[in-house]
């Protein structure tokens, strides 16, 4: 009986989420397919997590899936650029970055690196405020979805986003000594 619960709570999520997985994962690798297949790496992840996933609330839910599309999105990514890299033969010294128009390794390393920075600081917020900004700035949802997750009006949504800047903000400034976040 168990099982069956599982699959049927495996099988909500892929209904009630599919076209937020599918933005979120096209938003990284512009591809359907390579999009479809993120979804299902990311939905193997899920099935050894269910029990887990189905104590949380809905707005809790939600973030999970956008962070889990997010991390399979960029594992993808970093698979099929070592696979690119492995397969392609070099001509007259020609470096593999100028023939495919990749930036370099020192540059992904430091965006990389505040990515890193800003994606631990934004798990330091609250719930709400941390939803609020995955859903607008990862997600680039209207504010009037943001409210519909949130359970808040629309009007309050700008407040919101304005308290998550403000309190990301902070922890940047006193927990990582970054003060460019002006």
């Amino acid at each position: 009986m168990e099982k069956e619960e599982e699959q049927i709570f495996i099988a909500d999520i892929y209904n009630n989420y599919k076209g937020l997985m599918v933005k979120k994962s096209f938003e990284y690798v512009d591809n359907h397919h390579e999009a479809e297949d993120i979804i299902q790496k990311a939905f193997l992840k899920f099935m050894k997590k269910v029990s887990l996933l189905k104590r949380f609330e809905q707005p809790k839910l939600v973030a999970y899936i956008v962070s889990t599309i997010t991390t399979t999105s960029i594992d993808f990514i970093k698979k099929r650029n070592r696979d690119i890299n492995s397969t392609v033969s070099f001509e007259d010294g020609d470096d593999i970055r100028d023939i495919l128009d990749i930036e370099t390794p020192e540059k992904i390393a430091v965006e990389s690196y505040d990515k890193e920075i800003v994606n631990k600081a934004i798990k330091k917020l609250n719930p709400k405020h941390k939803i609020a900004l995955e859903c607008k700035y990862y997600q680039n949802m209207p504010d009037n979805e943001i409210a519909e997750i949130l359970k808040i009006s629309p009007q309050s949504v700008r407040e919101y986003l304005k308290r998550a800047r403000n309190a990301l903000k902070t922890i940047l400034k006193t927990e990582y000594n970054i003060h460019g976040a002006e």
